[in-house]
């Protein structure tokens, strides 16, 4: 889930427990996907980061930054597509 803080809170599937907070964001993240390649957050700090799936370190793999807020993440595929506002 992500998070105003700019976390992405992992959460267990039965009973709902936080299981970890990544942390990288430096604004609200606003979508969360998960991708074959791993986990995929998007931010209101313009940011798209890929996150690592090692437990021991959940740290960012990859840190893309972009010109406007992503409001859209989907994985398709091998492919991640994310979509804008389309101000410009």
């Amino acid at each position: 889930a992500g998070l105003g803080d700019g976390t992405v809170a992992l959460l267990d599937p039965v009973d709902r427990a936080e299981i970890a907070r990544l942390r990288g964001h430096s604004a609200a993240v606003a979508q969360v996907v998960s991708a074959p390649f791993g986990l995929v957050s998007a931010g209101n700090d313009l940011q798209v980061v890929l996150w690592s799936t090692d437990p021991s370190g959940r740290l960012p793999l990859l840190q893309w930054r972009h010109h406007e807020k992503m409001n859209w993440l989907a994985s398709v595929e091998n492919r991640l597509i994310v979509a804008g506002l389309g101000n410009e």
